[in-house]
Order: C-alpha cells, then structure tokens, then sequence
C-alpha cells in the first residue's frame, strides 16, 4: 500500500507497528481538513439563518429595531430580549463534538504508529484529548450561563487556563509527531521503510 491515505484508512484500528512521517502526515492532513469543513459548515448554516431571522424580525418590528447603513456595513440594534434571534449554540457545540470525536477515532492509530516511530508511547496521543473535551463541554455550560444570568467568571477563568493548557499539549504533541523516527528497530517494531517494503 504505497497510498498513505489508503494505507491510514485501512489501518484504523491498528495501533501497533510505526508509520513514517511520509505516510503519516498526508493521511491527517486530509482527516484535520475534512474536520475543518465539517465544523465550519453547520456554523455558516447557522449564522445565516440568524442573519435571516433578524433581517425578518426588523421588517416585522420596525419600531423596535434600529437599523445603521453604511460603506461596506449594516449593523441592526433591537430593543429588549429576544432569545428566539440568537444562533442555536446547542446544536453548533454537538456538532463540532461529534466532529472532534470522529477525527480522533479516524486519527488514534495513526498518531500511535507515528509516535512509535520516534520511539514513544502511543499514549502520548491522549495527553491532549482531556483538555479539549473540557473546552467543548466547557463552552456549552458557558454559553448556557450567558442565556440564564448565572456567575461566568470562574467557568470562563477556567477556560481560559484550559485552552492554553490545551494548545500548549497540542503543540507538543504535534512536535512529537513531527520529531525523525528512530532507524532500525525499536521496541514497537522494524524501521516502516521495511515494513512497507
């Protein structure tokens, strides 16, 4: 299997042995961008139908809503609490969970054979994991505190540390995934140039 995206799609379950850096980084480079996609997309569908139900609400109720034109901008201010115009932050924070969730199944082995590679546990590969299930369902409670008035600094003040914990975990991690493979054997197996041979 010289195709490494091929080679990472039938391997998916299949945590031991090592992967080169040729043929581990296109396969999560395709699984990261399609993630992308998929997180972006429900956001874009959202926001337009927020922009569209406030456009509607401004032609229905004029004399609650202000509306400002100008070069390149329209901004549209509306008296009062109006929860029904806000985006459905419940479904955009599922999304992006199930989102994440599949491009970590879709990348586990890979990062496994890849840290093997360089010599280290696949665990490594989890440190992150922690961190970012924090900040998804942290956001959500957040997000849910903002809609009932109830004490955000704490929650945000520990988002805040988890995010940067989280970012700082993901960039070791990827400078492990990206660190040369050990040549020759090592203890998870032969050097993949034998392998794929």
């Amino acid at each position: 299997m010289s195709n490494p995206i091929v080679a990472g799609l039938t391997r998916l379950a299949q945590f031991e042995g090592r992967d080169s850096s040729g043929r581990f980084w296109p396969y999560a480079s395709l699984i990261l961008a399609l993630a992308f996609v998929a997180m972006c997309a429900p956001f874009v569908i959202e926001v337009n139908k927020t922009f569209e139900a406030i456009n509607s609400f401004a032609a229905e109720h004029p004399e609650l809503t202000t509306v400002h034109r100008g070069p390149g901008q329209v901004s549209v201010q509306i008296e009062g609490s109006h929860p029904e115009l806000t985006p459905d932050f419940g479904y955009l924070l599922t999304t992006t969970g199930l989102v994440a969730a599949g491009a970590v199944a879709l990348l586990g082995a890979a990062v496994a054979r890849r840290l093997h590679d360089t010599g280290r546990s696949g665990l490594w590969g989890l440190v992150p994991l922690p961190f970012l299930a924090f900040g998804i369902f942290g956001f959500r409670a957040l997000i849910d505190s903002f809609m009932t008035d109830a004490p955000i600094m704490p929650l945000f003040a520990a988002l805040l540390l988890n995010n940067m914990v989280y970012l700082l975990t993901l960039a070791g991690l990827v400078w492990m995934l990206g660190s040369a493979g050990t040549p020759g054997p090592n203890r998870f197996g032969p050097a993949p140039a034998a392998v794929e041979a």
